[in-house]
């Protein structure tokens, strides 16, 4: 089901999808990246521009969808998705979402020492992961490596 209307929400077309998983995500061996895989189960041609992404969630009462992590449905369900994005530091959720308040699949970063990071799955009505998405748009920053921020 579709969210109320939103300043910032970049025009994002949402489908009523509600299931879904992250299939694998991975750390890379120094630490510095994360390897995300997953799936929505919906798709096909009367989803037209609809969208689902990764949010990011840090415990700041809402998550962070970025619109770099924004994939399109696929012509037949499911619609796999994957990306590979710098590994912020501390301790956050990522989840896959269908909506400004859909998780159909969370996973929590936890960093054990030195470059060493705990990934493990986490439910999609965590406390950490309760609060809304914000959009946030591929110029809200200046870097011309925006193409990997989350």
């Amino acid at each position: 089901m579709a969210g109320p209307a939103r300043a910032d929400d970049l025009d994002w077309q949402r489908a009523p999808c509600f299931s879904g998983a992250i299939d694998r995500a991975q750390v890379s061996a120094d630490g510095m990246l994360i390897a995300l895989d997953g799936h929505v189960d919906c798709g096909g041609p009367d989803l037209g521009s609809a969208s689902f992404g990764y949010a990011r969630y840090h415990g700041d009462k809402h998550g962070a969808f970025y619109w770099t992590t924004r994939q399109m449905y696929e012509a037949a369900a499911p619609s796999l998705n994957s990306i590979e994005r710098d590994l912020p530091a501390g301790e956050f959720a990522i989840c896959l979402v269908t909506d400004f308040t859909v998780r159909v699949g969370c996973v929590k970063i936890t960093p054990v020492s030195g470059s060493a990071v705990a990934v493990a799955p986490l439910p999609t009505d965590d406390p950490l992961v309760s609060w809304p998405v914000e959009v946030i748009g591929e110029d809200s920053m200046p870097s011309p490596n925006c193409g990997t921020c989350w």
